[in-house]
């Protein structure tokens, strides 16, 4: 398999709302969990996974919601966060001795290379699917990341 390949299969992960996926052929094992506890960005209404999360009219309040919650309901509709498509080493540059690809502040077209994730010594460029501008940068150059961790929060314009 591929890096495409791989892309296409997590991209399916996440519109089929697949929690795990496994592939195995010819001595090429592949296993792809989403949603480790650890990353896992929780929706304003928590639910466990297998389920749907209950609609926002039928949720009942119990008065006390953890303050990543209250943080997420005054964020606007268009704030997102990037996460890392895979486990890697997160680079901001090209190279040791070049800018960053991007800035806090810049605004990004779509298709434009955000940062270079290593992993197993191929460098994949982490491109742009929309036009947004960049929030924060969540993660410093050279940290190694995790299938799902917050990479960079940008203003979907």
């Amino acid at each position: 398999m591929d890096y495409k390949e791989i892309k296409r299969v997590i991209a399916l992960m996440k519109k089929e709302e697949l929690l795990e996926f496994e592939y195995e052929k010819e001595g090429t094992k592949l296993r792809i969990v989403r949603g480790h506890p650890a990353q896992v960005q929780m929706p304003l209404i928590p639910h466990f996974p297998g389920t749907q999360p209950v609609p926002k009219q039928l949720a009942l309040d119990s008065g006390t919601k953890p303050a990543e919650e209250k943080a997420a309901e005054v964020k606007p509709d268009n704030l997102v966060t990037i996460t890392s498509p895979m486990v890697g080493t997160f680079y901001r540059a090209p190279a040791p001795d070049a800018a960053p690809f991007v800035e806090i502040g810049d605004i990004v077209e779509e298709n434009k290379t955000l940062c270079i994730l290593e992993a197993m010594k191929l460098m994949n460029e982490l491109k742009s699917e929309f036009r947004c501008k960049i929030i924060d940068v969540l993660v410093k150059n050279a940290q190694p990341v995790e299938f799902g961790q917050p990479l960079f929060k940008v203003e979907k314009l």
